[in-house]
């Protein structure tokens, strides 16, 4: 079961962060999916997940490299680098076009093969730093 749900969440991270497949999401979100990282102005759910996605894609080229995975029964963490390039305003802020790399730390929680929890934290601080340089 860990094999499985950590490969879950790498096919998570290349299909639809990498790949950009976003029309893929059902195949690997539950039903009762809830991301407790969105901003509190967006729906927790799959709909949020969405608009989350689209808005940074708005802003940022961006790929993400999982560099550490641990996993424990229905739980993986993974330790990621996202390498940015900013392509468009991002909170307030107009394209620069700087390309630049940011760590952060996503944790899911499975549920009948599929994700049903996400928790992360990706440094803000470097990202804004890196477009005001």
């Amino acid at each position: 079961m860990i094999t499985k749900n950590k490969q879950l969440v790498a096919d998570f991270i290349e299909t639809i962060w990498n790949q950009k497949q976003y029309e893929e999401l059902c195949r690997f979100l539950h039903s009762n999916f809830e991301d407790h990282s969105l901003p509190p102005s967006m729906p927790s759910g799959a709909d949020g997940l969405k608009l989350w996605i689209n808005g940074l894609g708005n802003s940022f080229e961006h790929t993400t490299r999982i560099d550490e995975v641990i996993a424990e029964d229905d739980k993986v963490a993974i330790r990621v680098t996202m390498m940015l390039k900013h392509t468009g305003a991002w909170r307030g802020i107009a394209a620069t076009g700087r390309t630049f790399g940011t760590g952060g730390f996503r944790i899911f929680r499975i549920k009948d093969g599929k994700i049903i929890e996400h928790r992360g934290l990706v440094d803000p601080t470097t990202i804004e730093n890196a477009i005001k340089a």
